[in-house]
């Protein structure tokens, strides 16, 4: 399945974004795979999406490169989904 292209996906990491004033920004590649970086207050998290990928990680500022490989795998949508809107509400307060 390519998740990139996931539209309820991504209409629910939209909307997510919406219902918390959430800075969002979308890339998507040929390949299929998708970043989407989220600024959460003071937090800077990326998602990385597609063929069998769901990952994020939350960046600090103290990375010395950027891993292309995520902190954090979902094997699902929802499970991916129950994550991400548990680390932005953990993040909103």
């Amino acid at each position: 399945q390519n998740w990139a292209k996931d539209n309820m996906l991504k209409s629910a990491i939209n909307a997510l974004s919406d219902a918390k004033g959430l800075r969002i920004e979308w890339q998507d590649f040929p390949s299929g795979y998708a970043m989407v970086d989220i600024w959460i207050n003071d937090a800077f998290v990326v998602l990385q999406l597609g063929p069998g990928l769901l990952g994020l990680s939350r960046l600090t500022g103290n990375e010395s490169i950027f891993d292309v490989s995520p902190d954090e795998h979902c094997d699902n949508s929802d499970e991916f989904l129950r994550h991400l809107r548990q680390l932005v509400e953990n993040l909103c307060v």
